[in-house]
């Protein structure tokens, strides 16, 4: 996972003191496909009633695409690696 982080929210991190706007805004401008999706699975979920939904829309861009394959690729590599321990 790539996030842009502020110097100000490093800083606020190092002293326990996080603004939690401040961390919420942090990921939605650094991930802002995923973000999306988020917005749009809970807004199905909890406005609409439903159980649960999916969401299958390809990516918007190539740089979104690698993106959301690179977090796939980190998350089964953490994974492997908590399961051969």
């Amino acid at each position: 996972m790539s996030l842009n982080v502020s110097a100000s929210l490093i800083q606020q991190a190092e002293a326990d003191q996080i603004d939690p706007n401040a961390f919420v805004a942090s990921i939605r401008e650094s991930l802002p496909y995923a973000w999306n999706i988020a917005e749009k699975l809970a807004h199905s979920i909890h406005q609409e009633g439903m159980e649960w939904d999916n969401y299958a829309v390809a990516p918007p861009s190539e740089q979104a695409r690698g993106r959301a394959a690179a977090n796939d690729w980190r998350r089964r590599d953490s994974r492997s690696r908590r399961e051969s321990l």
